[in-house]
């Protein structure tokens, strides 16, 4: 079942990996598993409907949808982090 709005941190992971071209690089620069990183892009994929990552080539290459979302998501993650700082900044 897709949900109108994507997960954050799912984006968050999803940036990473394509930074790093590695689930296992992206693992370790976000302290958590590989397991955990693999699970999350294709929790990602599966709500996207589209595959990011070329898993058979090293490092991990991006498909055309990934290369798409990559500027988006990162425009939304600052944007996200914006909002978080305009929030605290207001309480004080």
């Amino acid at each position: 079942m897709r949900q109108e709005f994507l997960d954050l941190q799912w984006l968050q992971v999803f940036v990473v990996a394509a930074e790093e071209r590695s689930m296992s690089a992206a693992a370790q620069r976000l302290g958590t598993t590989q397991s955990a990183i693999s699970q999350s892009i294709r929790h990602l994929e599966e709500e996207l409907g589209v595959l990011l990552f070329d898993r058979k080539r090293r490092p991990l290459q991006l498909t055309a949808p990934a290369l798409a979302l990559l500027h988006r998501a990162r425009v939304l993650l600052k944007e996200s982090a914006q909002v978080r700082s305009d929030v605290i900044e207001a309480s004080l």
